[in-house]
Formats: C-alpha cells, structure tokens, sequence
C-alpha cells in the first residue's frame, strides 16, 4: 500500500487558516502484483525521461505538471510538454495498476472547525477501508472515496 496526503494536517483556524482540507490517499496493489507493475511502472517511466527529460527519481507531482513553481526539474520541462506528460500519467496510471485499487479519504476541515477529532478520524477511517479493500474486488463507494 502506498499512501499519500495533501492539505496540511493542522486543525482548522479563523486567524492565518493552513489548507482547509486534509486528504489521504492510498494506492492498494496485491503483493503478487507489486513486482510486474512496478517493472510497468519503470518502464513508463523511462519513456517520460527520454520524452520530457524528466529524472526518474523526481516525483511526480500534479500541481508542479500544472504551474512548475517550486521544482527546477519542472519548471526546465515547457508547460506545453508539463501538460502532456500530465495527460500520460492519467492515461497509463490505469493500466500500470490495473490490479490495484485507490481508496481516498477527504475531511473539509473548515467544515468540521471546532470538532477536535477530526483529523484522527481520518487516519481511523483510513486504516478501516484498507483490510476491506484487500479482500473486496472493488470498494462499496465506487468513486473509493470517504468524505468527513
């Protein structure tokens, strides 16, 4: 399982706010299957090093694909190529991890200030989905997504 978060996880407040979400995300792959997709995996990514020039150890991030702003890598890479290289992620993403399943856990804290268990109740839900994930063909929510 590889998880993955964005938000910041910090309670929600009026004065100076962190992000107003917390989101983790989870990518489920059957063990037998981790070594085949991640030798797809590499693959596809060397084609995006020989395509883009992008390393193979530099993450992938979405919003440096969109805006380039932080990530000299990213911002080397002319946004007209960043969007293409954006549009074969979620093109081959699917297929590379055809066996997988992706859980998503959302909590709009901004929603939910002043409720002080919150942010645990995202990590509780989190690890609840993830052995009902590993013996069900698909999640109940076909979207794989909790929102709190």
């Amino acid at each position: 399982m590889y998880v993955d978060e964005s938000g910041d996880p910090g309670a929600w407040q009026p004065v100076n706010p962190p992000s107003p979400h917390y989101i983790l995300s989870g990518l489920i792959l059957p063990a037998a299957q981790w070594q085949a997709c991640f030798q797809q995996y590499l693959q596809f990514r060397r084609q995006l090093r020989s395509q883009f020039g992008l390393p193979l150890r530099t993450e992938i991030h979405a919003a440096e694909l969109i805006r380039a702003s932080g990530n000299l890598t990213y911002q080397r890479i002319r946004k007209r190529d960043r969007m293409a290289l954006f549009e074969m992620c979620m093109q081959s993403f699917p297929t590379i991890f055809a066996s997988g399943h992706v859980v998503n856990v959302f909590v709009n804290k901004q929603a939910r200030y002043g409720q002080p268990n919150a942010l645990h109740n995202v990590h509780r839900y989190f690890d609840h989905l993830r052995p009902i994930l590993l013996r069900q063909a698909a999640p109940n929510d076909p979207d794989g997504i909790v929102r709190l």
